[in-house]
């Protein structure tokens, strides 16, 4: 089957590599260009109010608690006034970001590309209040998103899976069909054809993070004869990844958290992204008033935001020559020879 994926093309990729394991080098600087300063003249005192949107509770749901986490670190680390509130709708995400920018707060995050458009409505109103989400396209004058660049780590994924597929055969799936999810799943594609360009694609696309239809995808791919599987499908993962456990031989991967526990002996890594980095990244760069141009602030492996974590028990099969890839791979992206798309350009990929 034949299939051609489109995204948006915006500019090329600013790309970069912190380490491949565990024990990643420590961050450096991010250098890529921010947003302007929506009030050049306004100062923030050691009691700045700094508000946090998140769609679901933190101690319930796993993307919420990185959020509630990089609050708290936030506060702990500058001494800053932090407002911690569940906003899931558009009405209550607006309301709750009023309400914030009303008592003067010098930063509103918003957790997630459904808080862009509701920002976008009212940020004009507050011009000393900078609002930024985590996701979404939305770019005003105080206005920006955070830009996690997992797609970097999924096609290092995909390297390995076209390294070490035996059928020929990947599976992929995603919760979703939009930029900021299609972009991790072409990512993991262009990484498989880049080391071996005839190795066939099984895509499937949910209405939603199911865990039921997350477990039926991967077993019809493993019985068209996938062996090596990348489901992003957030927290229907460890359904994905039953499935991938009950076949006994195939391998995975896991996607924005550590689902090594679902498949210990199969799953070969997981692509992580460092949240609290970032938001003290975005925090830092705001405060110190280094921002300079209205963009995305994209966080990358290169600011230690993006890292790929080894299963040791899986990486020790592994051929050298796979291992090898890995960190030539790394090399490369950090170089800028290879630049895997975003949200925010436009690749086809035939597969």
């Amino acid at each position: 089957m034949k299939k051609v994926l489109t995204l948006f093309l915006a500019a090329l990729l600013w790309a970069g590599l912190a380490g491949c394991t565990a024990g990643s080098a420590a961050p450096s600087p991010t250098s890529s260009q921010r947003p302007a300063s929506p009030s050049a003249g306004v100062e923030y005192p050691s009691q700045t109010k700094v508000g946090f949107l998140l769609p679901g509770d933190p101690a319930e749901d796993r993307f919420s608690g990185v959020a509630d986490k990089a609050a708290q670190e936030i506060k702990a680390t500058y001494g800053y006034s932090v407002k911690v509130e569940t906003a899931s709708t558009d009405e209550a995400i607006s309301a709750a970001a009023q309400a914030m920018a009303e008592e003067g707060f010098a930063i509103i995050y918003g957790h997630g590309g459904q808080c862009a458009a509701p920002f976008a409505a009212l940020c004009e109103q507050y011009p000393d209040t900078w609002f930024v989400t985590v996701g979404g396209d939305q770019v005003k004058d105080n206005l920006f998103p955070i830009t996690m660049c997992a797609e970097e780590g999924a096609y290092l994924a995909g390297v390995l899976a076209g390294l070490t597929t035996e059928s020929g055969i990947l599976g992929v799936s995603r919760s979703a069909d939009y930029p900021a999810i299609n972009k991790t799943t072409n990512g993991f594609i262009l990484g498989a054809k880049s080391v071996n360009p005839q190795v066939e694609i099984l895509e499937t696309v949910l209405d939603g993070p199911d865990g039921e239809a997350a477990y039926a995808a991967v077993q019809e791919q493993l019985s068209a004869g996938a062996d090596v599987i990348f489901s992003n499908t957030n927290e229907a993962q460890p359904s994905a990844l039953q499935a991938v456990q009950e076949n006994g031989k195939a391998r995975a991967f896991g996607m924005l958290g550590n689902y090594t526990e679902y498949a210990p002996e199969q799953l070969i890594g997981n692509v992580l992204c460092d949240y609290v980095e970032a938001y003290r990244q975005a925090t830092e760069a705001i405060m110190a008033g280094t921002i300079t141009e209205s963009a995305p602030m994209f966080m990358t492996t290169g600011n230690g935001c993006v890292n790929f974590y080894w299963n040791d028990a899986v990486k020790a099969q592994l051929s050298t020559e796979a291992v090898q890839a890995v960190e030539d791979t790394f090399l490369a992206i950090k170089s800028g020879e290879i630049q895997v798309p975003n949200e925010f350009e436009q690749v086809q990929i035939s597969f």
